[in-house]
């Protein structure tokens, strides 16, 4: 028996190796290269496929003659200690042709490697596309994923905060939203014969982030012996979902994929935001967890790729443009609530003026009530205290010396012509008078200004009023 391991450029030939019997697709990677891994194929020819951590296929061809009898672990053994040997020999042959590819190809050897040159490295910042280096080589596929793709980005999503006991579980659909909605009573009948009659509940149904896919999530409710329900643990759900009894009816109603939306754990989020994700630049990766705005809230997220940037724009501008719809809406209730705001102060003002009228009204009432009830009556000590009063006062208003007498002179002065005295003396103003004069002047003008804003805004309710009183008619 030959096997030949075809590594990149190196061919590998091992001779004289016990023939074993091989399964078709086998996982292997370089930390779990275990022996009962493997699992006997019956066929004594095929092909064995390793999937490594970057998705890069490592076909190993092995060229038998007869069958010989699976029962011998050592030989099992051997050939995957063998691939596990080989595989960071792969990865670095892999990485190597990348920068061939992008460096120096020499697949012409020509100035049109120059050309090459430049077109590789344009399709790996792109992300897409095949990088050919050399004529007898096999070419390289540029991902998304690759060290030098420009359309790489860190955004931030919300931690979701589902726990066990709310018992959400998420299916994936291989079709759309618009072909599932019609079906949706019978994909809740399907899935509650699933649980033996249980109840199920669909939470909410939105479009994948793949294309002609939909999201569902439900949670189950079973009956419980007091006639109450309880929802179902999320884990059990998905657990019950995924038994081999139900995979054919999981099949008919295009189900590709079942989850149970669980929060992570503190050492899962560790693990997570200890390793860059997605071929991003370690440092780039760094600076997005430190830029976190809230790393209570949120966590961050690798989009790599036109298409995923792309989405991602298309998801910003549509929770914009809801922002923008609720900021709206905010500003209309707004804009009521200052037009109702308004009809009330109104409404306010004509109840303190109809207060002040009937306010006067009953004192004046209640004097002439007062004065009927107390006529020919003594004045009692309170009155003849206030009459005392008053009459001191109007005395002192009418002494010539007092307030009186300069009120004649002044009247006297006034009634003067002005022809009269133009050969008299000019009098003027000193300093102090003249200030006091101009601030009083001043606080005239201020308030004839208040007067002014007073009336503006009353016109304004006025004209309030009246719209809302057309609007009601």
């Amino acid at each position: 028996i030959i096997i030949i391991l075809f590594f990149s450029s190196q061919l590998l030939v091992l001779e004289h190796l016990p023939p074993v019997e091989l399964q078709q697709e086998l996982e292997v990677s370089v930390s779990e290269a275990r022996p009962e891994a493997l699992q006997p194929w019956r066929h004594p020819l095929g092909h064995l496929l390793v999937h490594l951590p970057r998705q890069c296929p490592v076909q190993v061809q092995v060229l038998a003659s007869g069958q010989i009898p699976a029962n011998q672990p050592r030989h099992r053994l051997d050939l995957v200690h063998l691939l596990a040997a080989h595989l960071e020999a792969f990865c670095w042959a892999l990485d190597l042709a990348l920068h061939l590819a992008i460096c120096t190809p020499s697949y012409f050897n020509n100035e049109n490697d120059e050309v090459l040159r430049k077109w590789n490295q344009l399709q790996a910042f792109w992300g897409s596309g095949k990088g050919y280096y050399a004529p007898n080589m096999p070419p390289v596929e540029f991902t998304a994923e690759n060290p030098y793709c420009r359309f790489k980005v860190v955004c931030y999503a919300r931690i979701p905060n589902y726990r066990n006991e709310n018992g959400i579980v998420q299916i994936i659909l291989g079709k759309g939203v618009s072909a599932v909605e019609p079906h949706k009573q019978q994909i809740v009948s399907t899935l509650s014969s699933i649980f033996g009659g249980a109840e199920v509940v669909i939470d909410e149904v939105f479009n994948a982030d793949v294309p002609d896919k939909t999201n569902i999530r439900f949670y189950v409710q079973q009956p419980l012996p007091n006639g109450e329900k309880q929802r179902a643990a999320a884990a059990d759900v998905s657990r019950h979902m995924l038994g081999p009894a139900y995979a054919q009816s999981l099949k008919n109603l295009c189900i590709e994929q079942v989850t149970p939306m669980l929060m992570l754990t503190e050492v899962q989020m560790k693990e997570y935001l200890d390793t860059p994700q997605r071929g991003i630049d370690p440092a780039l990766w760094e600076q997005g967890k430190r830029e976190n705005p809230n790393p209570h809230k949120f966590v961050p997220v690798v989009k790599v790729g036109f298409q995923e940037l792309q989405q991602q724009f298309k998801y910003q501008e549509e929770h914009a443009a809801n922002l923008q719809s609720s900021m709206n809406n905010i500003m209309d209730e707004i804009t009521q609530l200052r037009h109702k705001q308004t009809m009330v102060k109104a409404a306010i003002q004509n109840a303190k003026w109809k207060q002040a009228s009937l306010t006067r009204r009953v004192l004046k009432l209640v004097s002439a009530q007062e004065v009927e009830r107390k006529r020919g009556v003594p004045l009692d000590q309170t009155e003849e205290q206030i009459r005392m009063r008053l009459e001191d006062l109007y005395l002192q208003l009418m002494q010539p010396t007092q307030y009186r007498g300069c009120l004649n002179e002044l009247m006297a002065q006034m009634s003067v012509k002005p022809g009269s005295c133009r050969g008299g003396p000019r009098y003027g103003l000193i300093s102090d008078k003249e200030r006091d004069v101009s601030q009083y002047v001043s606080l005239q003008h201020n308030a004839l200004q208040a007067v002014v804003v007073v009336l503006k805004e009353d016109m304004q309710v006025v004209d309030s009023m009246i719209e809302e009183i057309q609007r009601k008619s």
